[in-house]
């Protein structure tokens, strides 16, 4: 097995990785994934088995039952995809299979099975991570930055608005989306909560109320398509957020609303405002606007500006090599978990619900040393694995056991299912980046870990992807 550059640190062993989960999201992944030679996704598996032959034979990948892929000794990671409600289960599996898992938001289905997760992880030495991913896009590292370096001043305000209406006029199975574990506050919420605790710090108390229009879907696509499914769960939220900053956020998330014009986020500060980009995206534009002017848009810092699904589960990946910490973490994806839990709490209970947890903020990415070229607008074709004997061979043999573990409740300097990807959406269409990633130490100490990023002339050295074992 060869190794791939990390930046202009040392080289790194790539993590082989299995994919279980090959919905609709599994696309966006696997195109990604090319663009971080730490990576190596090598099988897939899903229940419903045709699913995983189609992605395998799609991506070059090898499908295998669920069991089997768990049970795989030279398997060391697993991305899960799956529905929200198998989330914790799956994830549970694979840690208990001994292996690192990094998830599709939301976390779990309730914060009691995301802290099972938890546990399950420090116990064994395991690493946990989850999307959402995006706040590592140059978008929302831009508003980290000038946060930090205090543009605006004191955040005393901040709003984030998703509205729309549902996924079931795109999306061919959408019924988890109105199931336990969807509506709009589990689904979109994570990006805005993330994006929120990533600039500004953990969550304090909430107060919601909530409500759904309608009591059934239709399906627009796919070959179930005009048939209905029931809604479960509330599909418009609107609440207050206190950070423990002091900062109050204005939240409304929707799935009951056809157009609207509002900002999907900013935060007001003593001294300005920042108009952010949509958290479910990794690029811009980024404004500001000082006490008494117009915005002005600001030049966009370190990070991907294009589909970049992966690079939280690079970022762990690189973290496994080199010690560490990864930012998608477990504790920032359960705080997260908490807060949604909170709103639904607080919406029917009606009455202000605090947060106990308090992750720290993730490490910024480290500005790039010098300007990269984005990535190409499409990928090359991937082969398929050339040895038909290459599932048993993987299984006879076993990859040592890395020692690189996060320790119980790594802190960071400074701290379902499916995700929707909506047709037509930049994040869909835009090509990919070539990504900058980096560590830093606990404490802010930039001395305790190198700056890591990926290379862009190892793209052309790892086109190994789908290598098959000798």
């Amino acid at each position: 097995m060869g190794t791939a550059r990390t930046g202009h640190g040392p080289r790194v062993e790539p993590v082989r990785i299995g994919l279980i989960g090959c919905g609709k999201i599994s696309a966006a992944y696997l195109q990604a994934a090319p663009s971080y030679p730490v990576l190596d996704i090598v099988a897939c598996a899903d229940i419903d088995r045709p699913a995983a032959a189609r992605v395998a034979a799609e991506s070059g990948l090898q499908a295998m039952d669920v069991d089997a892929l768990l049970a795989c000794g030279d398997i060391e990671a697993i991305l899960n995809l799956t529905v929200p409600a198998a989330h914790a289960p799956v994830n549970l599996a694979a840690l208990q299979a001994g292996k690192h898992v990094y998830c599709e938001k939301p976390f779990a289905v309730d914060p009691a099975a995301g802290a099972a997760v938890m546990a399950a992880a420090r116990e064994r030495g395991l690493r946990v991570g989850s999307a959402p991913d995006t706040f590592l896009g140059a978008g929302h590292q831009t508003v980290r930055a000038l946060v930090d370096a205090g543009r605006i001043g004191r955040v005393v305000a901040a709003t984030a608005i998703w509205l729309g209406h549902g996924h079931e006029g795109w999306h061919p199975s959408p019924a988890f989306y109105y199931a336990p574990g969807g509506g709009p506050h589990f689904d979109m919420a994570p990006y805005y909560l993330t994006a929120l605790v990533h600039a500004l710090g953990p969550v304090r108390a909430v107060t919601a109320m909530a409500g759904r229009a309608f009591d059934t879907r239709t399906v627009g696509s796919g070959p179930d398509a005009g048939t209905t499914v029931p809604v479960q769960v509330s599909t418009h939220l609107s609440g207050a957020i206190e950070l423990v900053s002091g900062c109050i956020v204005t939240i409304a998330l929707s799935y009951d609303v056809w157009r609207h014009s509002n900002p999907r986020f900013e935060l007001h500060g003593t001294a300005g405002s920042i108009s952010a980009p949509d958290p479910n995206g990794f690029g811009g534009p980024v404004r500001v606007a000082d006490p008494g002017a117009e915005w002005t848009e600001a030049p966009l810092g370190a990070g991907p500006t294009r589909n970049a699904r992966s690079i939280g589960l690079a970022d762990l990946c690189i973290g496994l090599r080199t010690g560490a910490p990864h930012r998608c973490n477990g504790e920032l994806a359960q705080h997260v978990l908490e807060v949604m839990d909170a709103l639904d709490r607080s919406a029917e209970q009606r009455s202000q619900v605090t947060i106990d947890s308090r992750p720290e903020r993730p490490a910024p990415l480290p500005e790039r040393p010098a300007p990269l070229p984005e990535g190409p607008a499409s990928l090359p074709e991937r082969p398929a694995p050339a040895r038909t004997d290459w599932p048993e061979r993987l299984r006879e043999r076993s990859l040592p056991r890395r020692a690189h573990v996060v320790e119980p409740a790594p802190r960071l300097s400074g701290a379902a299912g499916e995700d929707p990807v909506v047709p037509g959406s930049q994040h869909e269409q835009e090509p990919l980046p070539q990504v900058l990633l980096g560590g830093r130490a606990a404490g802010g100490d930039a001395g305790k870990a190198a700056q890591l990023q990926t290379d862009v002339t190892d793209l052309k050295l790892h086109a190994r992807l789908r290598r098959p074992i000798h």
